[in-house]
């Protein structure tokens, strides 16, 4: 990776936090579908294939969430997710939307593409950076939910 003017990264424990969250719930939603389809109220095949469907796009969502961002010299912002990274120009970015919370995600839409990243939004790193990249890209629209 190109050497970074600012790097944020969530912390371990928010970003540990956030996927003990998931597992649990998957976990208490398997045990109470395994324990009705014990009872024969759940026995439809369709059924089970939409709630193993329900849960692979929530594993799939929420594995492509970004817990780091990077701005570069060159102007390039590069994000890491559990899943995958990716680098996109700041110029590329239309909208920057943060959450009501000061811990949550911070959505970067990119022409189709909606980008998360799971922050803590009131860290001076992640204020530079987006402040830089309001800078950068004036078209940028900044807005909060």
């Amino acid at each position: 990776m190109r050497k970074a003017d600012r790097s944020y990264q969530a912390p371990g424990a928010l970003v540990a936090g956030f996927y003990l969250l998931l597992i649990a719930w998957t976990a208490v939603s398997i045990l109470f579908l395994t324990a009705k389809a014990a009872r024969s109220e759940l026995t439809d095949a369709l059924q089970w294939v939409m709630i193993a469907a329900i849960f692979g796009f929530t594993w799939y969502f929420s594995l492509g969430l970004f817990y780091r961002i990077s701005l570069a010299a060159d102007e390039s912002l590069h994000l890491k997710g559990v899943r995958r990274g990716l680098t996109v120009h700041a110029r590329e970015i239309d909208t920057v939307e943060g959450p009501y919370l000061p811990i949550g995600f911070v959505r970067f839409r990119a022409g189709k593409e909606r980008l998360y990243l799971l922050c803590q939004v009131r860290n001076a790193d992640l204020q530079a950076i987006l402040k830089r990249m309001g800078e950068i890209n004036p078209h940028v629209q900044f807005k909060t939910k």
